[in-house]
């Protein structure tokens, strides 16, 4: 892979970052990946390819790319830590994505960034609008007096991550950047925060994949922005999804986020040590944060959530564990019952912690019918995950075979190819 034509434009009151990306070992045609940044905020860093490495990294290593060539200055502290991060995600994902253990990809740049000079501390944090993100938001905002250098003075909105793909489309895209980020406006006002719309296409480096992308690319995607954002940005948060004791393989851990720093620019993963219902009830108490509350990927112009959703369904649970439901105004309703709860929610890898949560929490609240509904739908994952064979063999296969089973089916594709015991023993 070689990365290249790093350049920088601007237009109006857009600024726009952009380079060539170029596959050497994969049939995948050349691609220009930009990062557009709205506003003339003067946060743009076109003085080394830092955003397109990191950027390129999960995809290059996915597909098999022996080496990423950069033509052009790159952070030499940036290279050791990807060169880490790229080492944890081969190691969790070497026997799912068919790569032998130890695989990594080379980093060969053109020069290295040789002027690294300390510079003032301006934090920011990325801001989808959802319960994860105002509570970083909201917990640094009331531990951080004004005028601390560790407060957050930007929030930083990405369009083209979570909307790229599983989100029906709701008209033009732009009609639907345009009304997240006015959705954002009350939020940044009354936190008294610089908001910072982006809008990237990085997921064309073969992160069309929805579950690929979440599993290797969703943080370093981030971690490309925040580079993108260094001229001035020097700390950038990343909102916890998962609580601590929930940490699994993903595309945003706390081991590997931080791996996406460079020297000037140092990323940090947030608040995983907080469950999900505190935070709801932090985020409930804000009630401007409470109302302009985003968590739908079936969102678009006029519907902020559709309040039928799963992850609608997810945090209206958590809300109505809190108290909060009926404080918001953030959903087409705030309706639930078991009927939707049943046909509608769905207990997971991801959320199989937080169906405890919301159980306990349920039946705290009164709701105990509801709470029964999550506990059917807990059972009913855990039932269908043990009569998972095909996992139970691939678990086996990985960490007691070496990946030997799916070595020798792969070559030995036809099954009525395989030498058969009786045919052993009679030819003998």
């Amino acid at each position: 892979m070689q990365i290249f034509d790093l350049t920088a434009s601007s237009d109006e009151d857009v600024q726009t970052l952009s380079a060539t990306v170029a596959w050497e070992d994969n049939d995948r045609e050349n691609a220009e990946v930009f990062f557009q940044v709205y506003g003339n905020n003067g946060l743009i860093n076109s003085s080394n390819y830092n955003a397109f490495l990191v950027a390129c990294v999960p995809a290059a290593l996915r597909y098999g790319e022996r080496r990423i060539h950069i033509d052009g200055p790159v952070c030499p502290w940036l290279v050791n830590n990807l060169t880490t991060m790229m080492a944890y995600f081969n190691h969790w994902y070497w026997y799912d994505q068919g790569r032998q253990p130890g695989d990594t990809v080379q980093i060969e740049a053109k020069s290295y960034v040789s002027d690294e000079t300390p510079r003032e501390p301006r934090v920011g944090a990325f801001f989808s609008g959802g319960v994860d993100s105002l509570y970083t938001l909201r917990r640094n905002q009331l531990a951080m007096p004004e005028g601390h250098p560790g407060r957050i003075r930007d929030i930083i909105f990405l369009h083209g991550f979570d909307v790229f793909g599983n989100r029906p489309k709701r008209g033009p895209e732009l009609d639907a950047f345009q009304y997240f980020i006015k959705e954002c406006e009350p939020v940044a006002r009354d936190a008294n925060v610089n908001l910072i719309p982006v809008w990237t296409n990085v997921r064309v480096l073969g992160m069309e994949d929805n579950g690929f992308f979440v599993r290797e690319c969703c943080g370093a995607v981030l971690g490309a922005v925040a580079h993108a954002l260094s001229e001035k940005l020097t700390d950038v948060f990343i909102a916890s999804s998962h609580h601590l004791s929930d940490i699994a393989p993903y595309g945003s851990t706390p081991l590997t986020d931080p791996r996406l720093s460079s020297l000037n620019l140092r990323m940090h993963y947030d608040t995983e040590h907080i469950k999900r219902i505190e935070k709801v009830k932090v985020v409930g108490d804000w009630q401007v944060g409470l109302d302009h509350l985003r968590v739908c990927f079936e969102g678009g112009p006029g519907t902020l959530n559709c309040g039928t959703c799963e992850k609608c369904l997810r945090t209206k649970l958590a809300l109505l564990c809190a108290y909060r439901l009926d404080s918001t105004t953030a959903f087409q309703n705030n309706n639930l019952s078991v009927v939707l709860v049943l046909k509608g929610f769905e207990v997971t890898e991801a959320t199989v912690s937080l169906s405890s949560e919301l159980i306990h929490g349920l039946r705290q609240a009164g709701h105990h019918n509801l709470a029964r509904a999550v506990w059917f739908k807990r059972v009913f994952y855990y039932a269908k995950k043990s009569l998972d064979v095909r996992g139970v063999c691939s678990w086996v296969d990985k960490h007691l075979l070496g990946g030997r089973m799916k070595y020798w089916f792969s070559r030995n594709p036809n099954p009525k190819m395989l030498p058969s015991p009786h045919r052993s023993l009679s030819s003998q």
